[in-house]
């Protein structure tokens, strides 16, 4: 994973950290400064994209939050090959 970058506040909301993943994945991975007991996988639906601004809003809740894409990247099956 390539280094955290603080996110800040927002509102009064959790303090966030953010990280890449490392190739061959793309997506995020959105935590609470001090981490969570609590963390979810977010998917997109038909489209396979990274859902980022879902992944900060359950991390400013104080939930850690994963996106990946999931298909139709580089290297990945398209979504009629599911």
């Amino acid at each position: 994973m390539k280094g955290p970058t603080a996110a800040g506040t927002l509102g009064g909301l959790v303090e966030i950290v953010e990280r890449e993943p490392a190739e061959p994945w793309e997506g995020l991975l959105a935590s609470p400064v001090g981490g969570s007991a609590v963390g979810v996988l977010v998917l997109a639906g038909s489209s396979g994209r990274v859902m980022r601004e879902r992944a900060r809003l359950l991390a400013r809740q104080g939930i850690t939050a994963l996106t990946i894409r999931w298909f139709g990247g580089p290297g990945q099956p398209a979504a009629g090959d599911l």
